[in-house]
């Protein structure tokens, strides 16, 4: 049975719509159906855009798109259960001749994709940052020993990132390159927080970088590069640019037998300094990439470590932004539009696709716009939507997007613990069991979820509903069936009832003093 689902097309060379595709959803052994919720605006995805480079003979219309994560709906895997957060990358990467990663929902298998499990505590958002950079990264650190000093160009890339903070975390020690002394500054600072200080070292490459850097590559005074003097050096280098630093680099930092690993656009360049330099040295130039690491056996067993090491290893997203927009990411913007892009030079991190489908996006750099018209709109708000998956899903899906909120504005571990605090109005009627592990996450995450629980008496009565205080449960807990109380066993640690709305205002005002009394004595 075919079933219809949104998809971010490419119907012209740079120009992308959204549009209604069609899809078989009965499942065969192994498959899965992923509802996607991130992916990712990749570097090669503006030469997709385009319809040039190896994608100049690319079949239209495209859907586009190599990553991604979200829900499991449904499973025909023995591994993957309905329900399971997700994160997914295709095997071949750009070399998968159909993509479709940029759709709102998917059918994939593992044989097609490399697929890992999203830590409860960490938010879908987080991951996707990180997805496809930390695959390249451990692909990159895959021929350095333990303990090995590596220098790391383009260090504020969203690989480059990846590269320096994995690395510091396995114990590497990592000289760090970038451009310019605003990220220098930041990296320094934020970019590096959390990670072991004695293996880090930041050199702007707008400075004096190779006398500086020399000394903590053990290479002492500065030498020629036809010098025979080929004491000390780094043991590598990660590199995402090429030219000058890389020749420079490699002339002036490395040991005998180091290691030279190049990726994206400086992977392809010619480089005579770099091969004289190879040649003198005797240096192992390697060509890793996405799609060897993830052909290995333990490729998912060593990402997943990596995303259990989130909250320490920091992803960094450059920009969220609604799939309705992603046309302009891929395209130069002038300094004065509100739109970010992918090419803008300077950028940290990645650009966040958010499949969104049509519900509007209220987010960019700096968190979310409320966009309430205030009491004209919430007097409309009603407890009475219902659907095959508004019990099961509703709040679930909300306090999900909650605590992914929280975390795109001050990350999974605010300064002052709970700090951040969420106020839910609910009639209370849920699927307990759904809603209990993200109430956990947003407390392991130290953000307060409060529920408010509007119990109108006298109007539900008169509607024939009953009071939550009359609700009933059944339990196995004891192995035999038991009916309890509804509220019994409920999963928020903070919630109040509310019968007369007039004291409401009361009641949220005492919430709030208490909250603030709880954060400022934190």
């Amino acid at each position: 049975m075919s079933t219809k689902s949104l998809a971010l097309t490419l119907v012209h060379p740079g120009q992308l719509e959204l549009r209604a595709v069609w899809q078989d959803e009965r499942l065969q052994p192994g498959e899965f159906l992923v509802e996607v919720e991130y992916s990712s605006v990749q570097p090669m995805d503006g030469d997709m855009f385009h319809c040039c480079g190896a994608f100049s003979d690319l079949a239209l219309p495209h859907v586009m798109g190599v990553e991604g994560v979200g829900v499991v709906l449904k499973s025909e895997n023995q591994r993957l259960k309905e329900g399971a957060r997700i994160g997914f990358l295709l095997r071949k990467f750009f070399n998968d001749e159909h993509h479709g990663c940029w759709q709102k929902r998917l059918v994939l298998d593992e044989r097609r994709a490399l697929v890992l499990g999203v830590p409860p505590v960490v938010g879908l958002n987080q991951v996707a940052a990180c997805l496809s950079s930390s695959v390249a990264a451990l692909a990159f650190l895959k021929p350095f020993a333990p303990q090995s000093q590596i220098i790391v160009t383009g260090a504020c890339g969203a690989v480059g990132l990846a590269v320096l903070q994995l690395g510091a975390l396995r114990g590497h020690r990592m000289l760090a390159f970038v451009r310019g002394p605003e990220r220098a500054a930041w990296l320094a600072g934020a970019g590096l927080a959390g990670l072991p200080s004695a293996e880090l070292a930041v050199v702007d490459t707008n400075s004096d970088w190779v006398r500086l850097a020399a000394p903590m590559c053990g290479k002492g005074e500065l030498m020629s590069p036809e010098s025979q003097d080929v004491c000390g050096g780094a043991d590598g280098i990660i590199d995402a640019v090429g030219g000058e630093v890389l020749a420079l680099a490699a002339e002036h930092l490395l040991r005998v037998r180091a290691t030279v690993v190049s990726f994206g656009n400086a992977a392809c360049e010619s480089n005579e300094r770099l091969a004289a330099a190879q040649r003198r040295l005797r240096l192992q130039v390697r060509r890793e990439s996405v799609e060897s690491f993830m052909a290995t056996p333990d490729a998912a067993e060593q990402v997943q470590k990596a995303f259990e090491l989130i909250g320490v290893y920091q992803a960094k997203a450059w920009h969220v932004a609604s799939w309705r927009e992603a046309q302009e990411c891929m395209k130069e913007q002038p300094t004065w539009t509100r739109h970010q892009t992918q090419v803008k030079p300077g950028r940290i991190g990645r650009i966040l696709l958010k499949l969104n489908g049509d519900i509007p996006q209220a987010y960019r750099n700096h968190g979310y716009k409320i966009l309430v018209k205030g009491p004209k709109e919430t007097i409309r708000f009603t407890f009475e939507e219902e659907s095959a998956q508004s019990h099961n899903r509703s709040l679930a899906d909300m306090m999900r997007l909650s605590s992914e909120l929280f975390d795109e504005r001050s990350g999974p571990n605010p300064a002052r613990p709970f700090s951040q605090m969420s106020i839910i109005i609910s009639d209370g009627r849920f699927n307990k069991s759904k809603v209990r592990p993200w109430v956990h996450a947003a407390l392991a995450r130290q953000q307060l979820p409060l529920l408010i629980i509007v119990d109108d008496f006298e109007a539900d009565k008169a509607a024939g509903k009953r009071s939550v205080f009359d609700l009933r449960a059944v339990s196995y807990e004891t192995g035999r069936c038991q009916v309890v109380p509804y509220l019994q066993d409920f999963p928020f640690p903070y919630y109040v009832v509310v019968q007369d709305l007039q004291s409401l205002p009361a009641i949220l005002s005492d919430v709030m003093k208490q909250w603030f009394e709880l954060a400022t004595s934190a």
